[in-house]
């Protein structure tokens, strides 16, 4: 790898619709508008990838509309660490740069974690890069060397995800590099805390406000005003969303 070879950021979702499906925050009355949040979410990481200047890769089980610059790499494993492990193995099989993996979960993820972990692969190749979920998972994990190996062990998709890939990677010697800790979004509780603190940033523009009307049917301790118009605001580049 030298400085000149792409960036790749391999975005590794099912797709809006199979993510509605899996996390089903709401009843069908509301599927639609999760449904849409989770198509922003998209939207939002491949802005992101954009901005930095990434080559856009997308693992999905099927095509994403959304994306139509970004090459696919379709899932077919059944386990959550095989879909990730042949996703990684393909992309850097397709690539000779540093390769960046996210999922769409993120809302607070920005161009400028995706350039802090560029940066730190150029400048060491050998380390390995993660974004620490305030939940005890991951949002993001960067390398410029094959890492799968590394992978499997791991306790994938509980609160020990980050302890356990910690574990793995300094009893193989690798040194870890740690961006700031983020929170994704897992449950509807995560959800609501997110609404709550008034989410920032021109992806939530037109989905925010249908968000908080499902969620209010539900949830009497949100307040009853619509969002302020200040939050629509867009985020200054180099600045997260708050959290």
């Amino acid at each position: 790898m030298n400085s000149h070879d792409p960036t790749t950021l391999l975005i590794f979702t099912l797709g809006p619709g199979s993510e509605q499906a899996r996390r089903q925050w709401f009843d069908s009355e509301n599927a639609a508008v999760e449904r849409d949040f989770n198509a922003c979410c998209l939207q939002a990481v491949v802005a992101a990838g954009r901005e930095a200047g990434f080559s856009l890769r997308v693992s999905s089980p099927g095509a994403q509309p959304l994306v139509d610059d970004a090459s696919l790499d379709r899932q077919s494993e059944r386990s959550f660490r095989r879909r990730l492990t042949g996703a990684i193995d393909r992309a850097m099989d397709e690539s000779a740069g540093p390769l960046v993996v996210v999922g769409t979960d993120t809302p607070g993820l920005t161009s400028k974690h995706l350039l802090a972990a560029q940066a730190a692969l150029v400048s060491n190749p050998e380390d390995i890069v993660v974004g620490p979920a305030a939940d005890g998972g991951i949002y993001l994990l960067a390398a410029a060397r094959p890492i799968s190996d590394l992978l499997t062990g791991v306790r994938w998709r509980s609160a020990r995800t980050l302890a356990s890939l910690l574990e793995i990677l300094e009893a193989a010697g690798r040194t870890v590099r740690l961006l700031p800790v983020l929170a994704d979004l897992d449950s509807r509780a995560d959800l609501e805390r997110w609404l709550a603190l008034g989410p920032n940033g021109e992806w939530w523009r037109n989905v925010v406000r249908r968000l908080l009307t499902a969620v209010r049917q539900v949830v009497e301790h949100l307040p009853p005003a619509a969002v302020p118009v200040q939050v629509w605001r867009a985020v200054p580049i180099g600045r997260a969303p708050p959290r």
